[in-house]
């Protein structure tokens, strides 16, 4: 009997997801060289169509968010992918590339127009999103110049900062958030400093950088 309920509930909850899973092209796409990225947008591969199980996420955002290099990202674009698209959750094109890791993708889509500015539903912007996802400190610089407010605050008054502080594995990237202007001293809506945040940072919170933090 237990076989079978389990069975039962396979059939039930898991197989919609399977259903919904990429398909063996779709992840040419996501994860191939470009000679099979080509060959599945030759295939016909809809470059926008969106993962139903997952966030609103479309096929491009995904390639964007696993660090595709920027080779595959043009050959996307170039094949109609949709620069303005958002997530369930608002999140942009842009904001998926900032947790890529790459600066030369984060420039090419501002060249091509997509906005740095945009929030997603809780009040993040791409700036934010850099410090959580990854550990580039040359995206987060670019994404500054380009005019992304470093100071910026979410629904819940956290900044970059206190993302970084929390979430990166590289000093560089605080180095970076100082140097450009990012406040030590704004608190969340907890009351709580980039400076608490970086006590709980397992790789970095015994580092000098604690100094600069603090107020």
């Amino acid at each position: 009997m237990k076989r079978v309920a389990v069975f039962i509930f396979f059939l039930i909850f898991l197989s919609p997801v399977v259903a919904n899973a990429w398909s063996r092209l779709e992840k040419q796409v996501i994860f191939g060289a470009l000679p099979e990225v080509e060959k599945a947008l030759a295939l016909g591969v809809n470059i926008n169509a969106v993962e139903q199980d997952g966030d609103g996420e479309t096929l491009f955002m995904y390639a964007l968010k696993r660090g595709r290099p920027l080779s595959v990202i043009q050959k996307m674009v170039e094949n109609g992918a949709d620069l303005g698209a958002v997530d369930r959750e608002n999140k942009t094109v842009l904001m998926y590339a900032a947790a890529g890791n790459s600066a030369e993708v984060i420039l090419y889509l501002l060249e091509k127009g997509v906005p740095v500015d945009s929030v997603d539903k809780t009040g993040r912007n791409a700036l934010m999103e850099a410090c959580v996802e990854n550990s580039s400190s040359e995206v987060v610089s670019v994404l500054i110049k380009a005019g992304c407010p470093v100071n910026g605050i979410d629904k819940k008054k956290k900044t970059a900062l206190m993302f970084a502080a929390r979430e990166t594995i590289n000093p560089e990237v605080i180095e970076i958030l100082l140097l450009e202007g990012a406040d030590i001293k704004m608190e969340d809506e907890r009351g709580f400093s980039a400076y608490h945040y970086f006590q709980k940072n397992k790789v970095l919170k015994e580092s000098s950088l604690a100094q600069k933090l603090y107020f």
